[in-house]
């Protein structure tokens, strides 16, 4: 999969905007060490990851996802699972029972967040086709 002009200039104002948008959604993200991606007061660690798919149609692709583990890289669980863009930038809740990632699901980067198990996914951010989050 290759990165289109200016990929990295919206990841980067995606990471910008996860940061800023952990605070009203009550996800504080307080000092660099709170906003870290592990381990959470849960004990589990939260990354990306990338995942192959093997479609039916053929075209193989591939993707990144969220994934949960315990510090020893065991009990590894994809927490997103999706076949639809990319998931990054997992940062766990101050209480460890929720993270925040950014994901282009539907088009553009956008702020959503779920339950430490992958479930109650929300999005937070609506942002309009082709829009990006101004720092």
């Amino acid at each position: 999969m290759t990165n289109a002009p200016g990929a990295r200039s919206r990841r980067a104002s995606v990471a910008t905007f996860v940061a800023a948008a952990l605070v009203p959604v009550g996800l504080d993200a307080g000092s660099p060490a709170q906003a870290d991606t592990g381990p959470g007061p849960n004990g589990r660690i939260a990354y990306e990851r990338f995942v192959e798919h093997d479609p039916p149609d053929g075209f193989p692709y591939s993707d990144s996802d969220i994934f949960s583990s315990l510090p020893a890289g065991t009990d590894e669980v994809n927490l997103t699972n999706s076949e639809r863009g990319n998931e990054i930038d997992p940062s766990w809740s101050p209480d460890g029972t929720r993270l925040a990632f950014a994901s282009n699901r539907d088009g553009n980067y956008e702020i959503f967040t779920m339950g430490e198990d992958g479930s109650e996914v929300r999005q937070v951010t609506f942002l309009p086709d082709g829009g990006q989050a101004s720092s």
